[in-house]
């Protein structure tokens, strides 16, 4: 029962307008309520219903809540997660989601985070990604690669190379997308040195150099 209710209400949230209100989401919802109580299911939903757009499965948790109904972490996540898909990403709504968990006394973890700043890295709202990387500091969570690679994309692409590359230099175990990253800010900062120096480290690390990067690389040492 729970699951084709569930599909029902997919298909009623999924088609409600961007702008749909609190109160509309709740008139639908009023109806179909057993599924809510299983929590998997619930974070399946949400991810679906997420990316059309993620203010509908903000007024789903939050009706969740008026009625008394238990949210974790795993649903917080799963419409951070399409905060950032969405294009361009909802990075303040991210944001406020990270907030409310707060609020509603639920521990964030460092997936929630890493989600919340990819959102942010997406629109270039580098300021925010190194605020949330201090947040997860400060309640003792890694900052892993995936956070770093988010926060160094955010900066090469809002002009802040140095910033970039500082914090590249600063990550412990570098990918691919770490080094690409710096690579991009080398160029925009016309960084030859230190774009040498990185492909120098690429091959010591036994990491592959793709056309993107040999083209920063040299677009960097032509300007």
């Amino acid at each position: 029962m729970a699951e084709g209710e569930a599909a029902a209400a997919t298909k009623v949230l999924v088609e409600l307008p961007p702008e749909v209100s609190f109160s509309e989401v709740a008139g639908q919802l009023r109806s179909l309520q057993t599924w809510l109580h299983h929590p998997k299911l619930v974070t399946r939903i949400l991810g679906r219903v997420a990316s059309t757009p993620p203010s509908t499965a903000h007024h789903v948790l939050n009706f969740m809540q008026s009625q008394q109904i238990k949210t974790n972490a795993f649903h917080y996540t799963a419409v951070i997660a399409g905060c950032a898909r969405k294009v361009p990403s909802e990075w303040e709504l991210a944001i406020r989601l990270l907030q409310q968990m707060v609020t509603c006394e639920i521990q964030q973890d460092t997936l929630t985070f890493n989600s919340a700043i990819n959102a942010c890295g997406k629109s270039v709202q580098w300021e925010a990604s190194l605020f949330l990387v201090d947040c997860m500091v400060h309640v003792d969570l890694e900052v892993g690669t995936d956070s770093m690679n988010s926060v160094i994309g955010a900066c090469t692409r809002g002009a802040q190379w140095e910033r970039a590359l500082w914090m590249a230099n600063s990550v412990p175990q570098k990918d691919g997308i770490t080094f690409g990253s710096a690579l991009a800010a080398c160029d925009k900062g016309s960084a030859w040195r230190s774009a040498l120096d990185l492909l120098r480290s690429m091959v010591s690390a036994s990491i592959s150099v793709d056309n993107f990067g040999y083209s920063a690389a040299i677009s960097a040492c032509a300007t």
